[in-house]
């Protein structure tokens, strides 16, 4: 089948959930991807892949009607004239603007709906953004949601018959790289590493309070970032991002992961790719605790305020932190490939003839 897979993050930025599916979809699939292009600066990831990409263009500002305007019949005539040219049996979408982007075909779309867009900052301030995700849920064929939350959350304004709950997971590269000698007790904890965006939802506080109660432990944080980066002192390096093929050597000198977020709507709703390919590394791991998260609780160190984070703290000072061995970690894993995902979740309703009479 040929699908038109267009993404709302640019190619280069850290790679995610839009980059993984894509890919596992084009090995049974001829995929072309369009990803929209930023215009903010940031280091660019190389994401190296064989597939078939293009980037397309928005005019900024589209807070001005009349640009708005403009910018959604450019790029209706632009994906018009692909959809047409291509012949593509399948559109694959991954945000609700997207909506202003499609003509009125009879070709299926897909909606990957995997995160609570109108909780981003200012952007679904005004409405528009959860009216379009609306009508997306009604002209979509399939609805994909990320999480338990997310799918809940939105179950009122879309058809449950037509959709689908399709998980996070980890690369089958991640997988197999997988260290014998992980998931020793670590003697000393010295690093603490974060991977992943830096934006208005990273909580430094605590990193703040790791770093006042524990005064051996230093932090890298690994990631591009949305937002100014506070200068916390020479105990924490930005790295800024990194190739995701480059992650496994890169943290060999991690003794600990941490996913320190602000909890709010926007956060309830992710099912984080970090927190998969921590538990591949085979590492102790200390995270906010939110519903979502209950599957990694056999591997995972939770707090949910100050005080447990303190108690955190003393752990880490003693190396006392609860781990996982790498045989937890491998059964775990194993079954959360993309691969499994995307081919139990959505490959059986590409292959289904309902789909595309």
């Amino acid at each position: 089948m040929k699908i038109l897979y267009i993404m709302h993050v640019e190619w280069g930025w850290i790679k995610q959930r839009p980059h993984f599916i894509a890919e596992e979809l084009s090995k049974s699939h001829h995929v072309r991807v369009y990803y929209q292009k930023m215009y903010s600066r940031f280091k660019r990831s190389e994401n190296v892949s064989g597939i078939k990409r293009s980037a397309f263009f928005t005019i900024p500002k589209k807070s001005n009607i009349f640009l708005g305007i403009v910018n959604n019949v450019i790029l209706k005539i632009f994906f018009y004239t692909i959809i047409k040219l291509g012949k593509y049996n399948f559109i694959y979408v991954t945000h609700p603007d997207q909506l202003m982007y499609l003509p009125e075909l009879t070709i299926p779309v897909i909606y990957d709906c995997m995160d609570d867009h109108s909780s981003f900052g200012d952007l679904g301030k005004d409405g528009d953004l959860k009216r379009n995700e609306i009508e997306l849920f009604s002209k979509a064929d399939l609805v994909l949601f990320s999480s338990f939350y997310l799918k809940e959350k939105n179950e009122m304004y879309v058809d449950q018959k037509k959709t689908e709950l399709l998980f996070n997971g980890i690369s089958e590269r991640l997988k197999e790289i997988m260290r014998d000698n992980k998931g020793e007790k670590i003697l000393l904890i010295k690093n603490i590493f974060y991977i992943g965006t830096i934006a208005e939802w990273f909580d430094f506080s605590a990193i703040e309070l790791i770093l006042e109660r524990c005064p051996s432990v230093r932090f890298t944080i690994i990631g591009p970032a949305d937002i100014k980066l506070p200068d916390l002192g020479d105990r924490v390096l930005y790295m800024g991002p990194v190739d995701h093929s480059q992650l496994n050597k890169i943290v060999e000198d991690a003794d600990v992961f941490i996913m320190p977020f602000v909890l709010n709507e926007l956060i309830r709703s992710v099912d984080p790719v970090k927190m998969y390919e921590y538990i591949s590394f085979c590492r102790p791991i200390i995270s906010i605790h939110y519903e979502e998260l209950d599957k990694f609780s056999g591997f995972v160190n939770f707090y949910k305020d100050r005080d447990q984070l303190a108690i955190i703290c003393d752990l880490i000072n003693s190396s006392s932190l609860e781990g996982y061995s790498r045989e937890q970690a491998g059964s775990f894993i194993s079954k959360s490939t993309w691969a499994k995902r995307v081919e139990r979740r959505l490959g059986v309703y590409i292959k289904n003839k309902r789909f595309y009479e």
